[in-house]
């Protein structure tokens, strides 16, 4: 409130930023996590889920996490490092 009053801080625009990126990256995680069963997994099932679920982390971080212009910098770097 008083950033709003005294710089006309967007308090919707910083929630929006920072609080909804991050809900929209962990509701899709913790409904995979529900859905993930270890009851009958091995050592190997174990690995290959947390294999499975890093990747689909930085899927989501990716896709719901990074606005336009971040996601075009991580391409632009990418590229860079692949054509060296």
């Amino acid at each position: 409130i008083l950033l709003k009053r005294i710089f006309s801080f967007d308090v919707k625009q910083f929630v929006k930023l920072s609080y909804l990126r991050i809900a929209y990256i962990s509701i899709p995680l913790v409904i995979f996590f529900l859905l993930y069963d270890t009851s009958n997994a091995s050592i190997w099932g174990h690995f290959g889920g947390l294999v499975i679920s890093e990747l689909f982390l930085l899927l989501m971080i990716v896709m719901l996490g990074f606005d336009k212009d971040e996601r075009n910098l991580l391409s632009s770097f990418i590229v860079g490092k692949l054509k060296h």
